[in-house]
């Protein structure tokens, strides 16, 4: 029996690659992004932490000592640093996922085109193997009918 061949199937295995590796891409970004806004959380809700603790531990009359605030002050500014550039890099990746959901969608809507194409050509095929039959059985049973007409005439 014939064999159903799609004559873009290598086109369509092409845009599937191109697709999954898209997604890939996307999903690798996404999660530095992930990554970033975890570190940020972690990073506020530490210094809240750390803070609550060292200005609600002390009380009135206890001396301040002028290295542990400098320390502090030194710390705060770190971490204000680290979580504006966290953020200025999580802008920089929503950007870039914009551009990879973009080109994500296109390839998409390519692959289900052709995957279109595929399916309206296996319809195809099974039409014509499907009139194939119907003719080869109508021809069968014409060529049984001539010869019982035959052997009924010799008779």
């Amino acid at each position: 029996m014939k064999r159903h061949n799609f004559k873009f199937e290598k086109i369509l295995k092409i845009k599937e690659d191109v697709e999954s590796k898209i997604k890939l891409e996307y999903a690798n970004v996404l999660q530095q992004k992930m990554r970033l806004q975890n570190e940020n959380d972690y990073l506020l809700r530490s210094f809240l932490k750390d803070r609550e603790k060292d200005i609600m531990s002390k009380t009135s009359g206890d001396k301040l000592i002028y290295s542990d605030i400098y320390f502090e002050a030194g710390f705060n500014s770190a971490v204000d640093i680290r979580v504006e550039k966290n953020n200025e890099t999580i802008s920089y990746l929503d950007a870039e996922l914009a551009k990879i959901k973009e080109r994500l969608t296109k390839a998409t809507i390519e692959k289900k085109m052709f995957e279109k194409l595929k399916e309206k050509s296996l319809e195809r095929f099974k039409k014509e193997v499907n009139q194939l039959e119907i003719k080869n059985t109508d021809e069968a049973g014409g060529v049984l009918t001539r010869n019982n007409m035959n052997a009924a005439g010799a008779q």
